[in-house]
């Protein structure tokens, strides 16, 4: 009896310890097929079609995507955190205020904003806010 239950605790802690592998330390995983391929989103979120624009022209980009789904603020702070250098992107800034927390990402040329913020308290809903735009750097004018 007592091997029984030796066992049986032996697999609930491995069963319960294993499930830490499945997901990352944010709680959050990425969706497989993300609306755009360098910019993740965690399972669980869905666009926000009415609000979300998008236009790439010539090599610019501008991106106004909104996503909405459930859960705390500062987990998914750290799922941006986390996944966004795996697709090039570098951390610049982090900040929280009024509420929301916002993460500002650069490569190359291309800046990203992520604003994350509450969205209705009575449901618990979270819209994730996606800015990312193409920024160049002034040249001066040839001079002959």
């Amino acid at each position: 009896m007592k091997t029984h239950f030796a066992l049986l605790l032996s697999f609930s802690m491995l069963a319960v310890g294993g499930c830490n592998l499945l997901a990352p330390e944010t709680g959050y995983v990425p969706q497989v097929a993300p609306p755009m391929a360098d910019i993740p989103v965690p399972v669980g979120f869905d666009m926000e079609h009415d609000t979300s624009r998008d236009r790439s022209d010539g090599g610019l980009r501008w991106v106004d995507h909104r996503y909405s789904g459930k859960g705390p603020i500062a987990p998914l702070a750290n799922f941006y955190e986390k996944q966004m250098p795996q697709y090039r992107w570098n951390l610049v800034t982090r900040g929280f205020a009024r509420g929301a927390a916002t993460l500002d990402f650069e490569k190359a040329r291309e800046r990203c904003r992520i604003t994350i913020s509450r969205k209705n308290s009575l449901l618990n809903t979270i819209q994730i806010h996606v800015d990312v735009w193409t920024h160049t750097i002034a040249t001066s004018p040839a001079t002959n």
